[in-house]
């Protein structure tokens, strides 16, 4: 919540206590690491505290960076974070350790993605870009779709049976990949009188 608290429950949600982080920022985003059992939550201006006993105790991690931090990609004990303006973070201890990758085409990133076979990182951003690795994070190679600089992959989601990922945005696309997400479709395009925002 907004003084940094997690809320938890231990008996199905029928109940729940509010347990401190050691923190006052917001925090808006959580993951559960299932390898190790570890706890992982990001907020506000830099903020990332780690639990090892289900959300019991909170540490601090330290990391030097003043942005907000948002989305978690976790693949076994590798981590990739979303920060505010596109930053992407890279752990490979559980998250007690964290590493600012390299900007890919200096643009943002604005959501990140496993794909379906989980051998690769997906990211996505402005002009309809879509960028891969192959290595965890450490290379990304800018894959050009033709979808139009107007064309904003703002969001991705996974689909939870056959595992496509799917991104979309304004004004009005939505595209699609099985596999390693080296190959893409175009599912939806909405006509330019009735393009929205969704």
């Amino acid at each position: 919540n907004a003084r940094g608290q997690i809320a938890r429950s231990r008996d199905g949600g029928k109940s729940w206590q509010l347990t401190p982080t050691g923190t006052d920022f917001y925090l808006n985003h959580l993951a559960y690491l299932p390898d190790t059992g570890v706890l992982l939550a990001t907020g506000e201006a830099g903020a990332l505290r780690r639990s090892s006993d289900g959300g019991q105790s909170w540490q601090r991690v330290a990391f030097d960076s003043p942005d907000r931090l948002g989305r978690l990609i976790v693949t076994g004990q590798f981590v990739i974070g979303l920060g505010q303006f596109g930053a992407l973070l890279r752990s490979t201890d559980a998250g007690q350790n964290w590493t600012v990758l390299q900007q890919p085409l200096s643009l943002y990133v604005h959501d990140i993605e496993l794909s379906a076979d989980a051998s690769s990182l997906i990211g996505f951003g402005p002009q309809g870009w879509v960028i891969r690795s192959t290595d965890m994070g450490r290379q990304w190679v800018p894959m050009f779709l033709g979808l139009g600089q107007d064309v904003y992959l703002l969001s991705a989601v996974k689909d939870p049976k056959s595992g496509a990922v799917l991104a979309g945005g304004p004004p009005g696309t939505i595209i699609r990949a099985e596999g390693a997400g080296s190959d893409w479709q175009r599912v939806l395009e909405v006509n330019s009188s009735a393009r929205g925002y969704f």
